[in-house]
């Protein structure tokens, strides 16, 4: 049996490892954090392909990922994924995202029904990730199949070249260290969770993001694209502006307990990086660089790990 070390635990990683398994391959995860800890748990989650590149393999990236969602959301519940109807209004008038196709139901909303502030707007049938549930539910499937998850620090890929016949290099961020990567970027994103019986999942468009996402634990509220910027300390000025942008869409944020305000570090990169380097004896297999889309491709890319490995 082919043995496979996957190096990182977020959802690409983990939904890399758990596709790995099930195609009959022997895999264990080294991470420097626990799926908890990771940029994926920050996330507000979303299928949307934010801040990626390059279109023509996003696009078939993310319409399969598209598909799993929709299945889980039909046939497991309780993997925290569901279709909800999002309201996405742009700040200037065009078209709709090249992407959206028949899946997502796209209608425009009536002039009358766009807020101040934006040109046009339409809503579209997404997948919606819950998170906590999800990431603990990958995790779960993960140990169900006997898939261990190791914490180790790992300096190179160089060090793990004789554990495995193949290491698959799932580590976002740490790609700038552990593969040396010089084009990576951090892309920081604040986000607010506050309490509210409110059921909205609305995209603004603007200079800077406002988006609405309703979850089980709270409502999500959204956010920055901060690039090149790594701190990871929650700003009250940037929390009290991120709720002043999105109270002008959702008035019903008005009065919100907040829960709690959080940070994580996208992994901006030029482009998705998705191939095989030789490397000695043993095959890397990089996945790695998605930007705001982590979710939104996770299953595609992963697939398509698989078919380089047995391919």
């Amino acid at each position: 049996m082919t043995r496979v070390l996957v190096i990182g635990c977020g959802v690409i990683g983990m939904t890399t490892a758990l596709r790995l398994r099930e195609s009959g391959v022997d895999v264990h995860i080294v991470t420097r954090e626990q799926p908890a800890a990771t940029t994926s748990a920050v996330a507000a989650a979303i299928w949307w392909p934010y801040r990626v590149a390059p279109f023509e393999r996003v696009a078939a990236w993310a319409n399969h990922t598209w598909d799993v969602f929709a299945r889980l959301a039909d046939e497991a519940p309780e993997s925290g994924v569901s279709l909800v109807e999002l309201t996405y209004l742009e700040a200037e008038d065009g078209e709709p995202p090249s992407w959206l196709d028949h899946r997502h139901q796209p209608s425009q909303l009536a002039t009358a029904d766009v807020p101040d502030g934006f040109a046009m707007g339409y809503r579209a049938r997404v997948p919606m990730i819950d998170t906590p549930i999800y990431l603990a539910w990958l995790r779960d499937r993960l140990e169900a199949n006997g898939v261990n998850i190791e914490e180790r620090e790992i300096g190179h890929l160089d060090e793990l070249l004789d554990e495995a016949s193949w290491l698959v290099h799932c580590a976002g961020l740490g790609a700038r260290e552990v593969a040396r990567d010089t084009t990576m970027f951090p892309i920081r994103g604040q986000v607010v969770r506050v309490r509210t019986p409110e059921r909205v999942w609305m995209v603004g468009d603007t200079t800077e993001p406002a988006y609405v996402l309703a979850r089980a634990d709270g409502c999500i509220v959204g956010g920055t694209t901060d690039e090149g910027v790594e701190d990871l300390t929650p700003s009250a000025t940037t929390t009290e502006a991120i709720l002043d942008r999105c109270r002008d869409l959702v008035p019903e944020l008005a009065d919100a307990e907040i829960i709690e305000t959080r940070v994580g570090l996208r992994p901006g990169r030029p482009a998705v990086r998705l191939e095989v380097e030789i490397r000695g004896d043993t095959r890397v297999l990089h996945n790695y660089g998605h930007g705001g889309a982590g979710f939104t491709l996770s299953w595609g890319c992963a697939d398509e790990a698989v078919a380089l490995v047995h391919g």
